[in-house]
């Protein structure tokens, strides 16, 4: 056992800080149960944390001034970062939800309990402690994986789940500088995957800036 867990130390001392993992990234150095008990004692050391249920970080350094202000030694992984990783695991694709898209876009400054992806793989929910979770729901829709530009597939999400199918003056405003950051030819392509009523609308926003 101590020369699994020598080699899962010096495997996980390898990689380039903030890389997020599991216990299935050492199935090939020993049994599930040896690399978990060893990730717990690492977990406990400091070495890594654990952000989520079965999900571990070999974190990040936080910079002098955090350290100052006393918010660690270590910074977490962002929800991103953690759906991405369990995507790139499960071998699918994700895109945020409304909600969430809507949060990352400035369309909302309410950050959900429960961060919601959609994914064309299996859908699932990890718990992320403090009544926060990651849930993947599965869609479908296979329209939304065709973006060429993650801009545009957020904010076509965002439209597409607007309440009353109506943006404020400010939702225009905050819509329209992020577009500026869109190319013609990524617009072109991406405004087809958008449904008719939200393509009316991106045209005249885009044609503004």
């Amino acid at each position: 056992m101590d020369s699994i867990a020598k080699k899962i130390e010096a495997r996980i001392g390898s990689w380039e800080r903030g890389k997020v993992f599991f216990i299935s990234d050492f199935a090939d150095l020993g049994p599930a149960e040896v690399v978990r008990q060893t990730l717990n004692r690492l977990t406990k050391t400091g070495l890594i944390i654990r952000p989520g249920r079965g999900v571990y970080c070999y974190p990040k350094e936080t910079s002098a001034a955090l350290r100052l202000l006393g918010l660690g030694d270590y910074s977490e992984p962002s929800t991103d970062e953690i759906a991405e990783a369990i995507a790139q695991r499960d071998k699918s694709r994700i895109v945020p939800h409304v909600a969430y898209a809507q949060y990352q876009l400035g369309l909302s400054q309410q950050i959900p309990m429960n961060v919601v992806y959609l994914t064309d793989g299996s859908g699932r929910k990890v718990p992320m402690g403090k009544g926060h979770g990651i849930l993947f729901q599965h869609t479908s829709d296979m329209s939304i994986f065709a973006f060429n530009n993650k801009l545009m597939q957020l904010i076509v999400i965002s439209m597409k789940g607007a309440s009353d199918g109506e943006l404020t003056e400010q939702e225009q405003v905050v819509i329209a500088e992020h577009l500026k950051k869109v190319s013609k030819k990524d617009f072109d392509n991406d405004i087809k995957l958008a449904p008719e009523r939200v393509r009316a609308k991106l045209q005249k926003l885009y044609e503004v800036h």
